[in-house]
């Protein structure tokens, strides 16, 4: 019986260590590539802490994106710091632009994926949350209850009743991580969330938050359980036709406000 629990333990400890290779690939020496910041808080390029991603990450989908609708933040100066901090205010999204910009990007074919009416693409929210999931962030809610749905067994009772109530068969589960914080209680947790569903579960954890998102934006289904990442998946799912469910509430419990962002 011993030696039983002692493999047990073992294994637990093994697919740790493998699933933290897994989402440690995604960690870019050049510091955190922040997409979905990138694109709905146009201020967000204002601090010094992040002007790195333009030069570091001048082909990525969020750049690409930030420079065709603000040119002037090739330079950067004062008076485009403060144009960015105007559109703040009231940030409208150019979904078509952005679309396109996925589209034509040179690994699009790779990673996107035609999806059937039975397949749901199921984005989760790792990472910091989890390392604190009782820390108290916007009134009575906590940041894993806002950002992961950890412990929210009303929320994974009506995904569940989705994917009965639409026939779905497939689950894409997508995760991944730009910092190598709480990647033990990441695991942990989506371990967890597999045992819930009861259907066929496959895993998508390796690509870049680019990949991921033209893997994900031609879903017939999809449901995050919260940030501006999946906020971001959802509202490009519903403007391709697909259904983006249980939507969460548009702000996020921070300071950056998600309803003074809207996508046309």
């Amino acid at each position: 019986m011993n030696l039983v629990i002692f493999i047990i333990i073992i294994s637990i400890v093994l697919l740790s260590v493998l699933f933290q290779k897994e989402l440690l690939h995604q960690i870019n020496k050049n510091g955190p590539y922040r997409l979905a910041d990138l694109i709905l808080y146009p201020q967000y390029l204002c601090d010094k802490n992040t002007k790195y991603m333009l030069d570091k990450y001048p082909d990525s989908i969020g750049v690409k994106y930030m420079i065709e609708r603000f040119p002037c933040i090739k330079k950067l100066t004062k008076e485009c710091e403060s144009i960015l901090e105007k559109a703040q205010l009231n940030n409208s999204i150019d979904t078509k632009l952005l679309t396109n910009i996925i589209k034509t990007q040179s690994e699009y074919k790779q990673y996107s994926k035609s999806f059937s009416n039975n397949e749901l693409v199921l984005h989760i929210r790792i990472g910091d949350v989890l390392c604190s999931p009782d820390k108290k962030w916007s009134g009575s809610k906590t940041m894993g209850q806002i950002y992961a749905k950890y412990g929210d067994d009303e929320w994974w009772d009506k995904v569940k009743n989705y994917v009965g109530s639409n026939n779905i068969n497939t689950i894409y589960l997508v995760y991944g991580s730009h910092t190598n914080t709480c990647l033990k209680e990441s695991y942990e947790y989506i371990a967890t969330i597999k045992k819930k569903m009861d259907c066929n579960v496959v895993e998508v954890n390796k690509n870049t938050a680019d990949q991921d998102l033209m893997f994900c934006i031609n879903a017939k289904h999809f449901i995050t359980t919260g940030g501006g990442y999946g906020l971001l998946i959802g509202e490009l799912v519903q403007k391709n036709g697909g259904n983006f469910a249980l939507k969460p509430e548009r702000t996020t419990g921070t300071d950056n406000d998600n309803n003074n962002i809207h996508f046309i």
